[in-house]
């Protein structure tokens, strides 16, 4: 559509037409920039959403696994998996800590620029 409007411009006799047919692409082609900036902001902010709702159906899972694991302590058939100690989960735990508490401030710095 630009390029038929530019190559319309030199058809012009009226010179005044021909200046205000230019002035009218110029703003189509800063238009078109602005439109394709914004649909690129629209395509992170809903890879971002798809991520987003990825990471709460795992919270999901695992919340609803945690449950289970409570509901079995009392009867006393959970044990833990073969090498674990409770230093060794603890650690696991810290660490996993850390790298939700770091994806949690990306996600907003990604949704704050959005």
């Amino acid at each position: 559509m630009l390029a038929s409007a530019k190559a319309a411009v030199p058809t012009v006799g009226d010179a005044a037409a021909s200046l205000s047919l230019s002035n009218a692409i110029k703003n189509l082609n800063a238009a078109l920039a602005e439109l394709r900036a914004a649909a690129a902001k629209v395509h992170e902010a809903s890879s971002t959403s798809n991520d987003i709702d990825a990471a709460l159906e795992q919270v999901w899972a695992l919340e609803a696994e945690l449950g289970d694991l409570k509901r079995e302590l009392p009867s006393g058939r959970v044990a833990p998996l073969p090498g674990e100690t409770a230093d060794s989960s603890a650690s696991q735990l810290g660490s996993t800590s850390k790298s939700v508490g770091s994806s949690m401030a990306q996600l907003l710095t990604a949704a704050a620029q959005v």
